[in-house]
């Protein structure tokens, strides 16, 4: 009984770790800022991949990796031409 117990928890961990977002692929492309969690520095830039546990943002012409769970919050710079690509679908 315990091992069955052990094997359904080992599922669920491993469906949680493997679930992306659903609204990243929507801001592929778009211009964001990312606030750290604590006291860094605001990146501002274009989303060009996301992966799991990471994102790919261009500032400035260079590509920069960006964990996932060093986020606190990100911001759509262009909240407007976002609804419109949302509402195209």
């Amino acid at each position: 009984m315990r091992d069955g117990k052990l094997q359904r928890l080992k599922k669920e961990v491993n469906r949680m770790d493997n679930s992306d977002p659903k609204f990243l692929p929507a801001l592929l492309n778009e211009k964001i800022t990312i606030r750290p969690i604590g006291c860094g520095q605001p990146m501002t830039g274009v989303l060009k991949g996301h992966h799991p546990y990471e994102l790919l943002v261009e500032v400035n012409g260079s590509l920069h990796i960006v964990y996932k769970h060093a986020i606190h919050s990100i911001q759509i710079m262009d909240t407007a031409a976002y609804n419109a690509k949302r509402s195209e679908k």
